[in-house]
């Protein structure tokens, strides 16, 4: 204990990057030092310092003011590639310290790992030494050697040095804080220095004057792996064109032939002569980043077994090498030119385009001549740019070749990136091409950029990966036009433009087919365009093509009688067939004349309670015969209603209440205890007409139901939907507008009265008015589904299977659990699905199972479903046409019609829309607005859609965080706003996930400090204030959100997160947990689970729950429900209840049962217990 030396706390900046920048600042706090700030380029990891109460800072020349606000002891300096002015490195009270990954004086500057693979060196290491004016020349404090393998790779290499740096580490803060660091002088006329633009020799291009081993070295040095490598690539050279070798091997074998022979090739390999032994070559790509397999490589060198690839002449690689020198000094600009935009995408792979198209060149017009720009070339790229900013393409990317003399095309891209420009109202043609020519000049200045760029920068391939389902759009300069009308398939759009000509041909590859369409809209363009022209103005549609869109593709104009109220509707079927079945539920039927007579005495009694007209009354009721006949009471009387739902929680439910302005609350008794006690007057249905007759009818009781008519505008319900700030919003709407969509919806089906439709819908959920009222002023039978057989698939199978109704309505997420629960279809059964985006998987299979699959839209604005398309098999989707008195508007952001294919916003008008939103007239004025054309009023959806060429509307996202998850309608920024104002929750972000082959799940992204229980806490939060279906299904904890280098969030980082995210292993257990387990993960979609986490918390939601149960009983042939997953909801609950409960284990053979659960069941058998 004497040489215990004391250890002094000290304080210090840390300036870098990377995670080793990161796990040093861990260290330092966790040995108790004081980090005053870190300085980081990387906004990635901005929040993870900051999370931790450190500030943090950039690197500017203001850097040293403010640090010097508060003097501190040391600088480090990690894995920060920027040289530090003097005032910095001077501005710590003891000395400033830089990590460098090599042992110095060796391999000072950069890519030194690289430059000790290239020296064949064995032995590499890494250095902390003192800071100096001059590039690593500092006094050494640590080192720590490595040994250099045969196989190392730059990536691999980079690894050890990483794991030797902290160690290293850890030695110079121990030393430092107990005051024994010895610096050590370097030898410096051992100093070799690489610098930034020093790469591989020959710029990475493979000479056959090279010994194997040289090879090997030079393949091993420009492999980084999956990180940015600013170093080279190494090339071969095949025909004209180059590719990049991605792994080397030298062989045993000394062929003797000349070097370049290739001697022999496999499935992914060759293997090729060289001045001494043979080198096996493998891992090829093309140098822009994307696989190259060997037959395509052999295929572009033109060799065969015995051939040589050719030699690199002296003049070539002269060039090469000066092209490339030139390239990597500029390669920063382009880094930033390239990640600048995402790439431009049109959206018309389903537009429907009959036949591929072949344009003729069109001709600048005479009144574009005055415009005072002397290059022809810029001209045409400002009149095209200008064309697709116009048609809402601005912010993005496309691909602008340039017509410079181009003899290094092997190694220098000519595509340039050029963003389509934002429009003002005021942007005229002039604007355009006047802010275009400096950028023209400095695409110009900063030459042509390397191919390999993509390849090295590894967030540019991924781009390039995305890119590939979006065909690219490239504009070209040629001096004549090719004769070619097609491209190849995939090609995308090829526009050409001919400055001596001043034309521009348009030209699409077969899969597009729209080249035609957009030549007609930019011929259209240029003949209203002057140089003085407001763009946006200028129209793209001629006057016969303005008509097709605002009368021809819009709902059929139906005249409405006034009194078309749905009592009204309800009474006349009454009247029409009163002693047909009505209402069907369990095993109770009703009679239209015995819903009368109920409708008639609930009447009575609200009015005697004192409802009145006008009126708002909540509806918090089980799905029994008293619910539509409690529904059509208060209509009756005039009143509205507004639908809650059991489900929901007691806070939100006061919220709802509160602004709703409820005059009352109509339930059940067993029901109260769901409702928070600030709530309004109460009224138990169970305790009305207490003592009457619920069979009997008579004329008086019908007469009940006569009542005056209602004003068209008067309200029928108002159903609250989420908020962005957390508040849920009411949309009221009319009777008129109820009644339009169900006549509608009568008229377009067709539905009669020889119908029978299955209501399965919440009546929270709006399109549950159309189950109950269609059939109910039809004259048909409404098959009111109760609640636990709805949210069971099984029993719904079951229960349509012994019904078998002739409609039935359903989100998709119910569509997709009933087919996961084996239900075979009904041919004879109408299929309506909507709610929310339709896949194709689900189309198909629906469209086969049933007589008719229709694909319904409309937001809650405007009342229920807006349009509606018949679902073909193996068909586009689209959303079809508006319904009867319904007009679709897509205009842009200055209130145009946007022609065929032109995506902009979705606009509804008509006699569906609500009447706004309940007592909040502010937020009504901002989504419910006048229309451009004729004053009516319009409701703007939020929705991105275009029309197809035949008129039908393609849905194609939403413009804000607003989404649907099972047909609810959810705003994000609600429970992110919930999950905000959580103790311990520093930020968040929530999002929905697409899981392959089941469709979406909700997810939420958290900051939260250590001591932040996630699943009892938040989940409990959200429950408490959020309906079930917007409680995410997963929760992940994060540091901090990633971010990219443009301070969006990383969505490729957030993606992997969800896939690597910790999930503790399996405890230890029998075989039948084991079997649950296995389960489990097919059904999550995960790699390992717990045997104590409940299913929800472990990312389970209804549709997975149903895969669950047909899993688990076909693996036990069991009798597992749905009901036994909340009472028995964790792997270990579940198998205790499978071996207490389950009587008889029969197939042992199951693909999720080992041999060793065969044996346990046996022994359990035997033993008595099941």
């Amino acid at each position: 204990m004497a040489n215990m030396r004391e250890k002094t706390r000290f304080s210090a900046v840390v300036i870098g990057n990377t995670a080793l920048m990161t796990a040093c600042v861990q260290h330092l706090l966790a040995e108790g030092h004081d980090v005053r700030a870190v300085v980081i380029d990387d906004p990635d990891q901005h929040e993870t310092h900051m999370a931790q109460g450190i500030p943090v800072e950039v690197l500017d020349c203001h850097l040293a003011q403010r640090l010097s606000a508060e003097p501190f002891d040391y600088l480090f300096s990690i894995a920060n590639l920027t040289v530090l002015p003097q005032e910095l490195i001077d501005l710590p009270r003891v000395m400033a310290i830089n990590y460098h990954d090599a042992l110095l004086p060796r391999h000072a500057g950069l890519f030194a790992t690289s430059w000790a693979i290239l020296d064949d060196e064995t032995s590499h290491g890494v250095t902390w030494h003192v800071m100096t004016p001059q590039v690593d020349a500092g006094d050494v404090l640590q080192q720590q050697s490595v040994t250099v393998d045969l196989d190392d790779t730059t990536w691999s290499l980079n690894s050890k040095c990483f794991a030797a740096a902290l160690h290293s580490f850890r030695h110079l803060v121990a030393e430092l804080a107990e005051g024994v660091a010895k610096a050590k002088k370097q030898d410096l006329s051992l100093r070799t220095y690489h610098g930034r633009f020093d790469g591989p020799p020959n710029c990475g291009i493979l000479t056959w004057d090279l010994s194997a081993e040289a090879m090997t070295r030079l393949v091993r040095c420009t492999d980084f792996g999956p990180y940015v490598n600013s170093f080279g690539l190494c090339l071969l050279k095949i025909g004209a064109d180059f590719a990049r070798v991605g792994a080397a091997r030298v062989g045993e074998e000394r062929t003797g032939v000349p070097a370049g022979t290739l001697l022999a090739l496999g499935d992914d390999w060759l293997v090729i002569a060289t001045l001494d032994r043979d080198i096996h070559f493998s891992q090829f790509e093309i140098v822009d980043g994307d696989p190259l397999s060997i037959p395509a490589l052999i295929s572009r060198c033109g060799l065969k077994i015995g051939d040589r690839f050719p030699d690199v002449s002296a003049d070539e690689l002269a060039a090469w090498v000066q092209a490339h020198r030139t390239a990597i000094r500029n390669e920063r600009y382009w880094l930033a030119q390239l990640q600048a935009a995402a790439p431009l995408d049109l959206n018309w792979e389903n537009f429907g385009v009959a036949e591929a198209a072949s344009t003729a060149p069109v001709c600048l017009p005479t009144n574009l001549g005055i415009l005072s720009f002397p290059q022809r070339e810029t001209l045409g790229l400002a009149v095209l740019l200008a064309f697709l900013a116009r048609i809402g393409c601005s912010g993005s990317r496309l691909t602008y070749r340039s017509p410079r003399d181009h003899s290094l095309a092997a190694l220098l891209s000519a595509d340039l990136p050029l963003i389509v420009p934002a429009l003002s109202t005021q942007t005229t043609l002039n604007d355009v091409a006047r802010d275009l020519a400096p950028v023209v000049s400095r695409l110009a200045a900063n030459g042509l950029y390397l191919r390999t760029i993509r390849a090295r920068h590894p967030h540019l391939r991924a781009v390039r990966f995305q890119e590939r389902t979006i065909p690219p759009f490239v504009v070209v300069i040629v001096d004549v036009h090719t004769q070619q009308a097609v491209l190849e398939p995939g090609a995308g759009i090829r526009v050409e433009f001919c400055p001596t000509q001043s034309s521009f041909r348009f030209i699409a590859s077969v899969d597009l087919q729209v080249a035609a369409l957009l030549q007609q809209y930019f011929v259209l363009f240029l003949a209203h365009a002057h140089p003085d022209s407001l763009l946006m103005g200028l129209p793209l549609m001629d006057d016969v093509q303005e008509r097709t869109l605002l009368v021809e593709w819009q709902g059929k104009q139906i005249a409405r009688n006034n009194k078309d109220s749905v009592p009204h509707l309800v009474e006349q079927a009454i009247g029409t067939w009163p002693n047909r079945i009505a209402v069907r539920h369990d095993q109770i039927t009703i009679t239209y004349r015995e819903l009368g007579a109920r409708i008639g005495r609930r009447k009575a009694e609200l009015c005697e309670l004192g409802i009145r007209r006008g009126d708002m009354v909540g509806v918090f009721l089980h799905r029994t015969v008293e619910l539509p006949v409690t529904l059509l009471a208060i209509l009756a009387l005039g009143a509205a209603y507004v639908p809650l739902d059991p489900v929901f929680p007691p806070a939100r439910l006061a919220r709802i209440a509160k602004a709703a302005h409820l005059s009352a609350i109509l339930t059940q008794q067993d029901l109260i205890h769901a409702l928070a006690q600030e709530m309004p007057r109460v009224l138990l249905v169970d305790a009305l007409g207490a003592g009457q007759s619920q069979t009997g009818a008579s004329g008086k009781d019908f007469d009940a139901i006569r009542f005056g008519a209602l004003e068209p505008d008067t309200l029928a319900y108002v159903v609250f939907t989420s908020g962005t700030t957390g508040t849920p919003k009411g949309v009221a709407v009319s009777h008129a507008a109820l009644s339009n969509l169900l006549l509608s919806m009568a008229e377009a089906l067709p539905f009669s009265e020889q119908d029978r439709l299955s209501s399965v819908t919440t009546i929270t959920f709006d399109i549950a008015a159309l189950e109950l009222f269609l059939p109910l002023i039809n004259g048909a039978e409404l098959d009111l589904v109760a609640r636990d057989v709805a949210d069971d698939a099984m029993a719904l199978r079951q229960h349509l299977e012994a019904v078998r109704p002739s409609v039935m309505q359903a989100t998709p997420a119910t569509w997709q659990m009933l087919i996961a629960a084996g239900w075979q279809g009904n041919h004879a059964m109408l299929a309506l699905c909507g709610g929310e985006k339709l896949s194709g998987d689900l189309a198909d299979t629906l469209s086969s199972r049933v007589k008719a699959a229709w694909n319904m839209y409309g937001p809650t604005e405007t009342t229920i479903w807006s349009s509606m398309a018949r679902i073909w098999a193996d068909e586009a989707i689209t959303i079809g046409r508006p319904i009867a008195n319904t007009q679709f508007l897509i205009l842009d952001d200055a209130m145009q019609l946007l022609p065929p294919g032109v995506v902009g916003q979705l606009f509804i008008g008509g006699a569906g829309l609500a009447a706004g939103y309940y007592g909040q007239p502010e937020l009504t004025a901002q989504s419910f607005i006048s229309s451009p054309f004729d004053g009516q009023r319009l409701y703007r959806t939020g929705d991105r859609a275009a029309w197809t060429a035949d008129g039908q509307v393609l849905f194609l996202g939403r413009l804000d965080t607003q989404t649907k998850l099972h047909g609810y309608r959810i705003e994000l920024g609600e429970v992110e706003t919930l999950l905000r104002g959580a103790d311990g929750v520093m930020d968040a972000y929530v999002q929905i996930r697409e899981i392959p082959s089941v469709g979406p799940e909700l997810v939420a992204h958290v900051v939260c400090d250590e001591t932040t229980q996630l699943l009892p806490d938040l989940r409990g939060l959200l429950r408490a204030q959020l309906p079930a279906y917007a409680v995410p299904s997963r929760i992940i904890k994060h540091n901090a959100l990633p971010r990219l280098a443009n301070g969006k969030l990383d969505m490729k980082a957030l993606q992997t997160s969800l896939d690597t995210q910790r999930v503790l292993p399996l405890r230890a257990g029998h075989s039948v947990e084991e079997t649950i387990a296995a389960i489990w993960r097919t059904v999550l979609h995960t790699d390992q689970v717990r045997n104590d986490e409940n299913f929800f918390d472990a990312g389970g939601n209804s549709l997975l729950l149903t895969q669950l149960v047909v899993r688990l009983n076909a693996a036990f042939n069991a009798d597992v429900r749905r009901m036994h997953m909340f009472q028995f909801p964790t792997i270990a609950a579940m198998a205790r209840h499978i071996l207490g409960d389950n009587k008889s284990f029969t197939d042992c053979t199951h693909k999720y049962t080992s041999s060793n659960s065969c044996n346990l069941y046996g022994l359990l058998k035997r033993r008595g217990r099941m």
